[in-house]
């Protein structure tokens, strides 16, 4: 019998007796049955961690409790690789993935790219939590655990998927470049997503200085791009989706994570198109049924099925499960009959349920599993025992550039609209500049600055733009905050 994280539990006594007395509620456990059990190091306090830290890519620490003193003396730290050994880890593994197709890169070219990227996501990490508040010695400790070997197989994982689509479509036309980029968008997706804006220029400098050495001229940030457009423009998007740098993202990271059966976790605030992204792919992702022909080819893309579930504070473990249990039960159906679908468990605002009733517990077992795929949303970060077994895609603000593709492709469905695009870009600018006031932060969002130019839209018509417009939009929009005179000032300067 194996106990995974036992010291995560609530019922502590429990596992003392069953690991040290061998007993359960006072029967003994047949001498043929062999315990072994696991925990997670205790770290300080990690209530504190978790009530502290917010807004950031990585928690600190995790729900832990001390182990029973018992239990305790027959701990064994088994540690963590050391640089040496992950190095011989990740070659092996690089070998394995590789034997088979020509060689386009020395294996220390990769592995360093690799160890590198490890490395690199540790020090973005202790810088994070260093400037949030965490102690110098404590976010040592934890940023060393914000990768781990898991990253690297999921590394490996998108590596053979994307080559497999490279080699399927006939992209790129030698196999070395389809290695190359495949390798480099891989990165992508296991560490360049996962941080934020300023460390994502780092790491992207980083990966481009390091490709002036391969054989293919080909850096990371093409490499990455090229993959956000080939999949967007082949998305059905509505009249007035615009096609943003995050919706781009968003999109590409569902694919590739739905399509590979790898947790996909995307954090960040309303608007972001965290849920729009995923209903896009799973309206797109048909298989034969596909409007796209190259979606079509079921061998490279399956069709997805989702299966949603809304989680609340008062969300528990035994509504997670059965969720879980439908889909793997259509998805077995789906297997035995060779249907060429994956079933995909959607967990939206999966940062409500309160940690401390471990109703997310339970997405450990099937996070590890991988009999389905797994998208959740989130507004912050989880906890680190769970954004350890998926991908992270942090979602940064959104940008001044962004905002002015939202609100330009917003008015061009309107065939009335012929507002000067240098009044968009200022009341984008006047939005941005705004929401960096601390007091506004939290009080509006995107989704506001989209209505307000909707309203506008829809009043002006083939008219002037006045003053009058402007304040029943912000009226309908921002009205309720104390500081309503300085938000109409904000945006009435543009106006003139």
């Amino acid at each position: 019998a194996y106990l995974d994280e036992i010291n995560t539990s609530s019922c502590m006594g429990l596992f003392k007796e069953i690991i040290i007395d061998r007993t359960i509620d006072g029967e003994a456990i047949l001498d043929n049955v062999f315990i072994i059990a696991a925990c997670n190091p205790l770290r300080g306090d990690s209530t504190i961690h978790l009530q502290n830290v917010k807004n950031v890519w990585v928690k600190p620490s995790y729900y832990v409790r001390e182990l029973h003193p018992t239990i305790d003396y027959l701990k064994w730290d088994y540690g963590a690789l050391n640089d040496v050994q992950e190095v011989e880890y990740i070659t092996a593994k690089m070998n394995d993935c590789t034997k088979d197709q020509p060689e386009a890169f020395t294996s220390g070219q990769l592995t360093y790219f690799i160890v590198e990227s490890q490395n690199r996501m540790r020090q973005y990490a202790n810088k994070m939590l260093a400037n949030k508040g965490v102690h110098v010695l404590e976010a040592m400790k934890c940023s060393r655990s914000c990768v781990s070997q898991r990253d690297i197989q999921r590394v490996f994982d998108f590596y053979k998927w994307l080559f497999g689509t490279y080699k399927a479509f006939q992209r790129y036309t030698t196999t070395e470049e389809q290695q190359i980029r495949a390798l480099l968008v891989s990165l992508g997706l296991v560490y360049y997503l996962r941080l934020q804006e300023l460390d994502r220029e780092s790491y992207a400098e980083f990966l481009d200085i390091q490709c002036r050495d391969l054989l293919v001229r080909c850096n990371f940030t093409t490499a990455f791009n090229d993959e956000l457009e080939w999949y967007i423009e082949r998305m059905n998007l509505p009249p007035g989706i615009a096609k943003t740098r995050a919706l781009k993202e968003n999109i590409f990271a569902n694919i590739a994570c739905c399509q590979t059966h790898t947790p996909l976790i995307i954090i960040g605030e309303p608007g972001t198109s965290k849920t729009l992204s995923f209903n896009l792919v799973s309206s797109t992702f048909k298989g034969k049924s596909s409007k796209n022909e190259e979606l079509k080819n079921t061998v490279a893309f399956h069709a997805l099925q989702p299966f949603f579930y809304q989680c609340s504070k008062h969300t528990n473990s035994v509504e997670v499960e059965n969720i879980f249990k439908q889909a793997i039960k259509r998805q077995r159906v789906f297997a035995s009959s060779n249907v060429p679908t994956f079933c995909v468990v959607f967990m939206d605002e999966a940062g409500l349920p309160e940690e401390r009733h471990e109703s997310l517990k339970v997405l450990h077992y099937h996070l590890d599993k991988r009999e389905v795929s797994f998208v959740a949303i989130t507004n912050h970060a989880l906890d680190a025992a769970k954004t350890n077994r998926a991908i992270s895609l942090y979602r940064p603000e959104t940008s001044t550039e962004d905002l002015k593709i939202l609100a330009k492709d917003l008015l061009r469905t309107s065939t009335a609209m012929t507002m000067k695009s240098d009044i968009i870009n200022k009341f984008c600018s006047s939005f941005s500049a705004m929401m960096e006031d601390p007091k506004y932060q939290n009080f509006y969002g995107q989704r506001d600055f989209m209505h307000f130019i909707s309203y506008i839209r829809g009043k002006r018509g083939a008219g002037f733009l006045t003053e009058d417009i402007v304040l029943q939009a912000l009226e309908r929009n921002f009205n309720g905050h104390e500081n309503f005179s300085e938000v109409f000032d904000y945006f009435l300067k543009v106006v003139g």
